[in-house]
């Protein structure tokens, strides 16, 4: 990848805090905890995934960045889900952690030298990666969760009407 498009796909990520951002907007408190479906998460849910997910990338980048051959580190959502109690945690501060985990991550991925772009590990489930690849996954999920939390909200706004 070249150099100007790598800076292209670092402010489409940076990007991802204001969406990430105006999705929960809107969100009024008392649609937070309901389900779209049965057995679909919540918006507090999919919101505290998002960011936790966010933690996980930030350590990616850092292994990666700084080692070549990290493995890249692996989570199961709905382990983490269930057992750290994503349904009764508060957003303000989740959300919060992760605007300023993607801006800072922003500044650490715009100094990394063109040599840590080279760097390749090991997701048990992925195989090779590159930081690129972390990068473009990362982006892909922050959006894809944003749009999440959009629809849902549509959704359960459109129901209780």
């Amino acid at each position: 990848m070249d150099h100007a498009e790598r800076l292209r796909l670092i402010d489409r990520y940076e990007q991802g805090a204001h969406l990430f951002t105006e999705a929960l907007r809107e969100v009024p408190e008392h649609l937070l905890d309901t389900p779209t479906a049965p057995g679909k998460w919540t918006i507090r849910q999919i919101a505290l995934h998002t960011v936790d997910a966010e933690i996980v990338f930030s350590v990616r980048f850092r292994m990666l960045g700084a080692q070549d051959g990290a493995p890249i580190l692996m989570f199961d959502q709905d382990s983490w889900a269930a057992n750290l109690e994503y349904r009764s945690q508060p957003i303000d501060h989740a959300q919060a952690l992760f605007v300023t985990l993607r801006h800072t991550n922003t500044a650490m991925l715009r100094a990394l030298p063109e040599s840590a772009w080279k760097h390749t590990g090991t997701h048990a489930k992925r195989g090779p990666m590159t930081m690129d690849d972390v990068l473009k996954l990362s982006i892909g999920h922050g959006e894809s969760h944003a749009e999440s939390i959009r629809q849902a909200h549509q959704k359960l706004s459109a129901t209780a009407a």
